[in-house]
Formats: structure tokens, C-alpha cells, sequence
């Protein structure tokens, strides 16, 4: 007699196409700030998602592709760099230092063309973003077929965090952020909560100005201890004031943006 475990599914998914393709920004998605034991400091972290309207899947959805970044518009970050690639321009730094930085939420709904490559890994194929810049002339992206995305942990909104995968959500979870809202810790010391800021506006043309997050990144500390660690800071009450904001009525009386 013998006891064997039982067969198993095999989880199995089409990585979008690889090649050049249409594609439309969808979603910008907060994952917060991060303890990188690697570099031994703190990195806050962004999702961008592109959905591809030309390339659909079996069941008639299109393919959507994400690419993380570190939040930050120094000149050799990647987010500027493929920002002024995808706007075929060059930023002015002390532009977006005024502005207080990229407002992403200025790039959902902006058409792209990207490029996209596939990297196998354990038996898996998966496809990332090498690439992005303005749609062609002559080239028609087709209109929005995912519903436009907008998560921020300064503006918590509890029904689109909902809406997230689960993987999504316990990056998110895992962050500093997260932990303070949650009341999981108290309010880093020398820290304020993140709230967006009243900024003018530099450039209708530019993804920074009015309302971009003035996050400025934390040194690099030498100990091993991040600043977020519940060690450091004892679980107390957040300082954060919670609200909850749909998309419509972010931009809701605001200049329509230029694309």
C-alpha cells in the first residue's frame, strides 16, 4: 500500500507578445517604501501598468505588462529616463525640483509604444518592458478598455486597494506606509505623512506639476535597522488622515491633460 500525493495543476500564463506594441497606461499603483537589505536603505517603489489593445488574450482581454520603479526623478533613475524617452524630451531638473517632483497621475489614459522581451526563468516566460516611447505618427491607439488605476498611499482609497491582486496588495502591505495607516507603527520621527502639495504649474506637457508628491527619498542609513522597523518605532495610532478619492473626483475641475 502506498499514499502519493495527488496530481497538480499546473499554473500556466501567456506572457503578453514580445515585440513592439500599442499600448495605453492604465494603472499607477503605490507600492510604498521599502527596506533594501542589498543596498542597506530605504526605496520607494511605483507600479506602472500598460494594457496592450492590440494584442488580446483568448478570452478577448488585452494583455496588460507592469514595470516597478524606484520613485524618483534624479537624472539617471530609471522613471526619468524612460518618462523623457516616452515623451521624446529632455526635463529641466530644477523644473521638477520647484514642481516637487513627477505627477504620475498625469500619465493615465497616455498612449505609448513599448517594447516588450521575454526572459525565461524556472520554466517560465516573462515578459518586461524595455523599452517605452510616443505612439508613431499615423498610429491609432484604440480607447481604454481597463478601467484606469490610480493607488496612492497618500490618498488611501480602501475600494481600489481592494481591487488589487493579492500579490499587489502584500507588497503594498509590507511597506512602511502601510504600517502607519494601519497603526502597526508610529509615525517615523523628523517625518511628516505624505500629502500631495499644491504645486504651480510648470508645463502642460510634462508629467510634474500641480499636485505631484513631494516625496523626497530618506538617506541611506548604516545600521541594519530601517526606519520602518516596529523595533525602532513602537506600534502606536497612525498620524495619517485617510481619504478616499475615486478618479473622477481627482481630476474633477482640473485642466484636462494635453493628450
Amino acid at each position: 500500500m502506498s499514499l502519493r500525493t495527488p496530481q497538480t495543476n499546473e499554473s500556466k500564463f501567456d506572457p503578453a507578445p514580445a515585440g513592439w506594441s500599442i499600448a495605453r497606461l492604465f494603472a499607477v499603483i503605490d507600492l510604498g517604501t521599502h527596506f533594501d537589505q542589498k543596498w542597506d536603505k530605504e526605496t520607494h517603489l511605483v507600479r506602472l501598468g500598460f494594457e496592450l489593445p492590440k494584442a488580446l488574450r483568448d478570452d478577448g482581454k488585452p494583455f496588460a505588462i507592469y514595470k516597478r520603479y524606484t520613485l524618483s526623478h534624479h537624472e539617471k533613475s530609471r522613471m526619468r529616463q524612460d518618462l523623457e524617452a516616452w515623451y521624446g524630451k529632455k526635463f529641466d531638473t530644477g523644473a521638477l525640483n520647484k514642481a516637487g517632483g513627477f505627477d504620475l497621475a498625469k500619465l493615465i489614459g497616455r498612449t505609448a509604444f513599448v517594447n516588450v522581451t521575454h526572459d525565461e526563468s524556472d520554466g517560465n516566460v516573462y515578459a518586461n518592458i524595455v523599452a517605452i516611447g510616443p505612439l508613431p505618427q499615423g498610429m491609432n491607439c484604440p480607447s481604454a478598455i481597463n478601467p484606469l488605476i490610480i493607488f496612492s498611499l497618500q490618498d488611501f482609497d480602501q475600494k481600489v486597494f481592494d481591487s488589487l491582486t493579492d500579490k499587489t496588495k502584500g507588497q503594498i502591505a509590507a511597506s512602511g506606509e502601510y504600517k502607519v495607516l494601519t497603526g502597526q507603527i508610529r509615525q517615523p520621527a523628523g517625518r511628516s505623512a505624505q500629502g500631495r502639495g499644491v504645486q504651480p504649474t510648470v508645463d502642460d506637457d510634462v508629467p510634474f506639476g500641480y499636485g505631484a508628491p513631494n516625496y523626497v527619498p530618506p538617506a541611506p542609513r548604516r545600521d541594519p535597522s530601517p526606519i520602518y522597523n516596529p523595533a525602532v518605532n513602537p506600534a502606536a495610532r497612525p498620524v495619517t488622515t485617510l481619504s478616499v478619492r475615486t478618479f473622477e473626483e481627482e481630476i474633477a475641475g482640473e485642466e484636462a491633460p494635453p493628450w
